[in-house]
């Protein structure tokens, strides 16, 4: 058997699907400023060594999950109290602020960023060692 349909009625049909990749990128930057007891910049015991990382995050999508590592140097003690977000000061302990120095991993910077959407501000992290 066939089945027939008869009518005057019509119908239309229609598809539109997409697929979209996108593209994250992200770029962590890092630079380090050394004070020497002077005034100058020499690395000699007791100088400071500030450094600065830089995140960021571009194209079309979101970076999950960022965590940024940072080992402190051998021959450096990490300076109490200079954890610093875009300029916000963080604890140095695991607490409910994105940072910890040494607790998470023994020796190292730890921040957890989160989720960053491509496009968003450049975060800049920042702390300070002491050459031993």
């Amino acid at each position: 058997g066939l089945d027939a349909v008869i009518g005057t009625s019509g119908g239309t049909s229609s598809v539109i699907a997409s697929y979209v990749v996108s593209n994250t990128v992200v770029t962590v930057g890092k630079a380090a400023v050394v004070s020497d007891l002077s005034g100058g910049s020499d690395p000699l015991t007791g100088a400071t060594i500030s450094y600065t990382l830089t995140v960021t995050v571009t194209g079309g999508g979101i970076a999950t999950g960022i965590v940024i590592t940072d080992p402190i140097p051998a021959n450096t003690t990490y300076t109490g109290g200079t954890l610093q977000l875009d300029g916000a000061a963080l604890s140095d302990v695991a607490d409910v602020d994105a940072g910890d120095v040494g607790y998470t991993t023994a020796n190292t910077v730890t921040l957890s960023l989160g989720n960053v959407a491509g496009g968003a501000p450049v975060q800049t992290i920042t702390f300070d060692v002491t050459i031993n």
